[in-house]
């Protein structure tokens, strides 16, 4: 209790006796105001709370003054409380406090229930599987699997494969490798005996006798007069540089010239490069085909060799000769072409790569271009054309190759 209270507990009796005052309703009543009234005697057993104010120690006299204090009886939510309160434990006084501090009513939210529509969620009984415990080995998968329609395929597929016994498995095991055995000693002896075979320029004679077979073979089936398939302009580009036999050393392209044998070895002319410029121009888009298996469209720019065997047809004849030869200055390289390809309109002394002039690793200052044949017959850097009537030697034929090499 504090001090204040005290004092103003202590100032308080002067006021009591107008407590004990017999109010107007009494004397109203008849009743002698000096008389005691009929509550006292019990005020003095300790019922009146006057009297029991007067009686209380200080701790008890400032417990009551905060009820002096308190708001008018209107104010006050129940009369019977303070008694309960009165008369009870301090358990229950700890549980009244704790309720006058909770908030009202209004203010408590209610527990959520369950929307109207979800079912309730039922905990499963106990042994009851899961549904993806419920998918066993064995069941087919559910339509909805990605991989259902392929477990469908495998298994028709399962279904209508062959089977075997295992006594055909072992049969059938035992011949495949009795087969095996004999091919691979077929193979053996048949290449040692190609190994003791006469040599035909460099191959065993059996091979190049296959080479002419299919020489013979693509002359029936197809003509030396037969166009390679040409392409737009846009479509070609820059062919790689493959190959320098008979160019690896360096040329004075001003003082090039062309020289033209006859079929007795006699020179019948030579050309510069304006010679062969004077001639009329084509130009030719076609597919470059080469023996390692790449291809490669490219455009060509030069004169058909046509036009320049035409300048010899009075020394030669119309006919001219069976065969045609060309020789690198150098000698180093030399190809052999059959005369009815020559005349193929497509055959060109070629002098253009791409539009520019041909560079030395192309074959400056004037190579062959021979879109129905292999490019191992286009010749870089022609030093020699040589008319001939008999079947003249070539590179690639005397280091195995076919020497027809059509397309």
């Amino acid at each position: 209790m504090t001090e204040e209270a005290s004092d103003r507990k202590a100032e308080e009796p002067a006021e009591t006796p107008a407590a004990d005052t017999p109010d107007e309703s009494e004397a109203e009543a008849g009743l002698d105001p000096g008389a005691e009234s009929p509550e006292e005697p019990e005020a003095e057993a300790g019922s009146d709370e006057p009297a029991a104010e007067a009686r209380s120690d200080p701790g008890a006299e400032a417990e009551e003054q905060p009820a002096a204090d308190s708001p008018p009886e209107s104010e006050i939510e129940s009369p019977e409380e303070p008694a309960a309160a009165a008369g009870s434990d301090p358990g229950a006084e700890a549980e009244e406090q704790s309720g006058a501090e909770s908030p009202p009513e209004s203010e408590i939210e209610p527990p959520e229930e369950p929307a109207a529509d979800s079912p309730p969620e039922l905990e499963p009984e106990a042994g009851a599987e899961s549904s993806e415990d419920a998918v066993t080995e064995g069941e087919p998968p559910a339509p909805d699997d990605p991989d259902r329609e392929r477990a469908e395929r495998y298994a028709a597929l399962l279904a209508e494969a062959p089977t075997m016994t295992e006594a055909q498995y072992r049969k059938r095991s035992r011949r495949s490798f009795l087969t095996g055995g004999v091919a691979a000693a077929l193979g053996y002896m048949g290449w040692r005996t190609l190994q003791g075979r006469p040599e035909d320029n460099r191959i065993p004679d059996v091979l190049r006798t296959g080479h002419e077979a299919n020489e013979a073979l693509w002359r029936v089936l197809s003509s030396d007069q037969r166009l390679a398939p040409t392409f737009d302009r846009s479509e070609s580009s820059m062919i790689r540089v493959n190959g320098r036999h008979g160019i690896r050393e360096e040329v004075d392209l001003d003082r090039w010239e062309l020289t033209v044998l006859g079929p007795d070895g006699s020179t019948l002319g030579t050309h510069t490069m304006d010679d062969i410029l004077a001639l009329p121009k084509v130009e030719l888009t076609v597919e470059h085909k080469c023996v390692e298996g790449w291809s490669h469209i490219v455009t060509w720019g030069g004169t058909p060799f046509s036009n320049f065997a035409a300048l010899y047809a009075d020394q030669l004849g119309s006919e001219l000769t069976d065969f045609v030869s060309m020789v690198t200055p150098n000698r180093e390289y030399y190809v052999g072409l059959d005369m009815p390809s020559m005349r193929n309109p497509q055959m060109l002394l070629a002098y253009e790569l791409q539009g520019e002039p041909l560079t030395s690793e192309h074959g400056a200052p004037l190579r062959l271009a021979t879109p129905s044949k292999y490019g191992i017959k286009c010749i870089k850097r022609i030093g020699t054309i040589e008319f001939t009537n008999e079947q003249p030697t070539d590179f690639w034929f005397e280091r195995g190759y076919d020497w027809y090499a059509q397309l």
